[in-house]
């Protein structure tokens, strides 16, 4: 009997394995969605900001997801779409992920928070160059970073503890913070 339930969830999986193999990013309702919501936020962005930095914090994106593998996800189709769609053009080469401690595709933690949030991260002189304009990142970068430069938090999914969300906000929706709204 053990035999035979052990199998029947073998082959569970493999029908599990060879469903997901079907699954690609570009037909992932989600992610389409955060495309359209990262034109709304450039249009925003350019009809509100004053000058190229102001327009810039405007349209600086936090998206956090509660895996590193949705953060892979996440960031490869990111790279593919900003390479072809003309509508995200601001954002090429602007993009940035943080998984953990170490360097996630060739990005340290803290190189990423200041090429992000050079001014309220406190970046040193040295390393203070505003390099990216999208943070994907795990809730590694959930508690204890100040990123109020950037106004806009998507959240790729929601964590099963709701005080998360809260501290995903509080690096944006947080006193020193340059913009009058922010974006949750």
């Amino acid at each position: 009997g053990l035999r035979r339930d052990v199998e029947r969830d073998r082959d569970l999986l493999r029908k599990f394995a060879r469903a997901a193999e079907k699954v690609v990013a570009d037909e992932d309702p989600k992610l389409q969605r955060m495309v359209k919501e990262l034109v709304v936020i450039l249009k925003q962005a350019e009809r509100e900001g004053i000058e190229e930095q102001d327009i810039c914090n405007r349209r600086k994106v936090i998206i956090f997801s509660y895996f590193a593998d949705t953060v892979d996800w996440i960031v490869d189709f990111l790279r593919n779409v900003l390479a072809k769609d003309l509508r995200l053009a601001p954002y090429r080469g602007r993009l940035a992920s943080v998984c953990g401690d170490e360097s996630h595709s060739g990005v340290t933690r803290e190189a990423a928070m200041f090429g992000f949030a050079p001014i309220s991260s406190e970046a040193p002189p040295a390393r203070a160059t505003d390099l990216y304009d999208i943070l994907v990142t795990t809730d590694v970068l959930a508690e204890g970073v100040n990123l109020q430069q950037a106004r806009h938090i998507i959240n790729y999914d929601l964590p099963w503890n709701p005080m998360r969300l809260v501290q995903r906000h509080g690096r944006v929706d947080r006193i020193g913070s340059p913009h009058r709204h922010v974006y949750l």
